[in-house]
């Protein structure tokens, strides 16, 4: 019973730490997670968990989450 409680737990945790993370909303309808550390000129950096961070044109963003 206890070790039940403890995995719905991580799960949740899990789930918590991505929420916390930003989204881009391309206008492809591609999204991009991570966290946002600039927005300069016409461009936003993003570091996804998976890659290194790298720049998005502006122009190419629908919406920010």
């Amino acid at each position: 019973m206890i070790s039940k409680r403890i995995w719905i737990g991580c799960v949740g945790l899990l789930f918590c730490t991505t929420a916390l993370a930003d989204q881009l909303i391309l206008i492809n309808g591609d999204r991009i997670t991570g966290t946002i550390s600039r927005v300069w000129d016409a461009e936003i950096t993003i570091e996804p968990d998976y890659a290194d961070e790298f720049k998005v044109e502006i122009s190419a963003v629908k919406s920010i989450i």
